[in-house]
């Protein structure tokens, strides 16, 4: 049971590999064809941007776990080791506007799949509705908020890792004084 609960909560680290291996085999598949005039993969369109929704989407939601959004952290290095109660309160703040935004995305996309569904919109080729191959979207922005209230429970139990901060603000390294 326990190990069912970790590969649910970490579905994004066993997912992003598997879009990104199918987005991978299509792509080489629609290379393929146009070399190969007797090939014809009409359907790969409609997959890819499947697949390329689901991994940028799972992307957005690593990188909030892995820390490795871009971002101007010049004033969140500086406050590292003086300041560490404003950082947490610039964090908290970071965070809440993310998700805020991200909710926001989730209720659009939302609407939006509710207008493919009632209209019973048909991709080209594919035999499927639409709003399935828009729901990489939905489950996207969910996940990610998902991520992002982790991180806010481990900035408020005092569990969140600093380290990152420190390292660019340390003389000693010669990175930044």
């Amino acid at each position: 049971m326990k190990k069912f609960i970790n590969v649910i909560t970490n579905l994004d680290y066993y997912l992003q590999p598997v879009f990104f291996f199918i987005l991978l085999v299509v792509l080489i598949m629609q290379v393929l064809a146009r070399f190969i005039m007797v090939l014809n993969f009409p359907w790969t369109l409609e997959v890819i941007t499947f697949t390329f929704n689901a991994s940028v989407w799972l992307g957005i939601s690593l990188g909030i776990v892995e820390y490795s959004h871009v971002g101007i952290e010049i004033l969140l290095h500086r406050l590292a080791k003086k300041h560490k109660k404003i950082l947490k309160y610039i964090l908290i703040f970071q965070y809440i506007l993310f998700m805020f935004v991200l909710a926001m995305f989730a209720w659009s996309a939302t609407i939006a799949l509710e207008g493919y569904y009632r209209m019973h919109s048909m991709p080209m080729v594919l035999p499927i509705s639409l709003w399935i191959l828009r729901l990489p979207v939905l489950f996207g922005a969910i996940f990610c908020i998902y991520r992002i209230i982790q991180q806010l429970i481990l900035i408020y139990n005092g569990k969140y890792d600093y380290s990152r901060f420190y390292s660019l603000c340390d003389p000693s390294e010669g990175i930044m004084e």
